[in-house]
């Protein structure tokens, strides 16, 4: 089974983990107060990411500006470490068994981040959880993420494409299917209920999951396998690479 370890990130890994939304923050969504995406620093910093050519443009201002506006938030390893074994088991057991895949990788590792939402880096056993969340709902992130990197790996092995090669070319139809697996896996799994994962409403940071859902769950409902409500649901919603 694999293992998760967790590590609170450094002002350097954050501020490139920021920087990697550069092209997410030109949308109107992003900068719009109750997104998900939504980062409070100064409208001026946000415009020099946007506009810069790298990394290394912004990466002195940016980590300053990290360093001197610290979240005054305590992290308890221990407790986010208990609250995930509490989970990890079932976990990693319920997510090979309806992808019928197992992990990549056998150690993942999970970064605590002070200013951006929680995410992934595609490719990578690498996630980012958000520090001031209680450890059950650090935990339930945790398994999110797992499970998109997890899923993005399904992908490729799929359609030989990853997923900035499906946006650029479908747009957000991709990405936002790969946003409904989770309702599917965690949150409708009764496995999770213990967790009270049955009650968690992600439609709050994505508003379009429940017009989504009506067209996906009749395929979910009538899939053989994991693999064919891929394909199927990228058939359904015009994707299909």
């Amino acid at each position: 089974m694999p293992k998760l370890e967790f590590k609170i990130a450094t002002k350097l890994e954050e501020a490139k983990r920021i920087y990697a939304f550069k092209e997410a923050f030109k949308s109107s969504f992003a900068l719009r107060k109750g997104s998900h995406l939504y980062i409070l620093m100064p409208s001026l910093l946000k415009k020099k990411i946007i506009n810069s050519n790298s990394f290394l443009d912004v990466k002195r201002e940016l980590v300053s500006y990290l360093r001197k506006n610290p979240k005054k938030t305590k992290i308890n390893l221990d407790e986010i470490k208990e609250a995930w074994k509490d989970v990890s088991g079932t976990f990693f057991r319920e997510v090979t068994r309806l992808t019928n895949r197992k992990f990549d990788h056998s150690k993942y590792k999970c970064f605590l981040i002070f200013s951006l939402c929680g995410h992934y880096k595609e490719g990578t056993n690498k996630i980012y959880v958000e520090s001031h969340l209680s450890p059950k709902a650090i935990s339930a992130i945790c398994s999110e993420e797992l499970l998109h990197l997890h899923y993005w790996k399904i992908i490729k092995d799929l359609f030989k494409k990853r997923r900035n090669e499906l946006t650029d070319k479908f747009y957000m139809k991709p990405w936002q299917i790969s946003e409904v697996i989770p309702e599917y896996v965690l949150i409708d799994n009764k496995a999770f209920k213990e967790f009270g994962w049955n009650k968690w409403d992600r439609s709050r940071g994505y508003p379009w999951i429940p017009k989504i859902r009506k067209t996906l769950d009749p395929i979910w409902k009538k899939r053989k396998s994991f693999d064919e409500f891929v394909i199927n649901a990228h058939k359904r919603l015009k994707c299909l690479p």
